[in-house]
């Protein structure tokens, strides 16, 4: 089980002093490559085998959003693996001990030089440890039919990670800013699941489709194949 502590600055916050749901995907990121550090399966060692560590899959529930200043304790463990893909769970509490946060996710390692997922055990001693126990895996969505366009977006530098492509978190802010600043102060986040189904790099052209309101469900795509799929459910 490996632990952080953050606070939450204004720079990780929206108008009504929530945490972003950007900002917390990049907590939940960065806590999950630091714990996998911990074990000694982390980026470094990744990288020097050929290997990238990227989110398949994520499935975040949403019990209470952080505010401005809240300090949080952030949880994260493996699950067991699934082949080659690699289950980590987290939760996040308050400083009252109470669980605010549930997330899974299904991460993977892609071979450096190709850029395809590696279809074999990497880390076979990455066999999972759990206190809490397995959460349940993230859930596969439907890419949404090519019809009702809501916008399109260039990738720009700014948007790209260290992977060379465009970062988990930039999915989500995108995702945002498909809704008006006033819709977001009249709705809370309850629920988010994402499905990743390949990078997306500087200059690519994302087309988002689907609907948008207290259930928002986006498919990114670019041309014509979807690149990610994403459901956010409000109250």
């Amino acid at each position: 089980m490996f632990h952080r502590e953050f606070e939450i600055v204004s720079t990780q916050v929206n108008l009504a002093w929530d945490l972003r749901l950007a900002s917390l995907m990049q907590i939940l990121q960065d806590t999950a490559l630091a714990g996998a550090d911990d074990l000694g399966v982390g980026s470094d060692v990744a990288y020097l085998k050929g290997y990238l560590w990227v989110i398949s899959r994520m499935d975040i529930d949403i019990i209470r959003v952080p505010k401005y200043r809240e300090k949080i304790d952030v949880y994260t463990y493996p699950g067991k693996t699934l082949g080659f893909f690699y289950p980590r769970h987290f939760f996040i509490k308050d400083k009252n001990g109470e669980v605010i946060i549930r997330a899974s996710s299904v991460w993977a390692l892609i071979r450096r030089e190709d850029r395809k997922i590696e279809m074999k055990n990497v880390f076979p001693e990455l066999v999972g440890e759990s206190l809490e126990g397995e959460l349940p895996r993230p859930r596969r969505l439907t890419p949404m039919i090519k019809e009702n366009i809501l916008e399109e977006r260039i990738v720009r530098y700014s948007d790209v990670d260290l992977n060379a492509h465009l970062n988990n978190t930039r999915y989500v802010e995108m995702i945002d800013d498909l809704i008006s600043g006033k819709e977001h102060m009249e709705r809370i986040l309850t629920h988010v699941t994402l499905n990743y189904e390949r990078e997306v790099k500087e200059g690519e052209t994302i087309t988002f489709v689907g609907q948008t309101g207290l259930k928002t469900e986006v498919t990114g795509y670019i041309g014509e194949l979807p690149a990610f799929e994403a459901e956010v459910q409000y109250k």
